[in-house]
């Protein structure tokens, strides 16, 4: 096994926390808080050459981010340096450009809180 998927978290883990997360749930305080950490972005495309959908940039508050595929796969993951933000440009830990579909970010904050993001790639 490789080592960006032996992190993997259990599917139905991540499913459940995308679904609370996405209704507000019990925590909707720190849910709130922890939106300041997610990428403005939700569709990103490279067709669209605008230069804001071209990749995903998350918040000052994102610590580490790691992005899923709907397997629960990690396709992508990375922790911030030195405050630059991270940015994800739609590849994954070898450099290849992902298939267009739907991908789901973990976000940890700086506070500890996880936050969960949709993300849909478009050709």
């Amino acid at each position: 096994m490789n080592d960006i998927n032996s992190a993997r978290p259990n599917k139905c883990a991540l499913l459940a926390a995308l679904l609370l997360a996405l209704t507000g749930g019990p925590c909707a305080a720190a849910a709130l808080a922890a939106d300041a950490a997610k990428a403005p972005q939700k569709f990103l495309s490279p067709a669209l050459r605008d230069g804001i959908n071209d990749f995903a940039v998350f918040g000052p508050n994102a610590e580490e981010v790691r992005i899923h595929d709907l397997k629960g796969r990690v396709v992508f993951r990375a922790t911030q340096q030195g405050g630059t933000p991270i940015v994800w440009d739609r590849r994954d830990g070898t450099g290849r450009v992902r298939e267009p579909g739907v991908y789901i970010a973990r976000i940890r904050t700086k506070d500890g809180a996880v936050a969960y993001q949709s993300f849909v790639l478009v050709k």
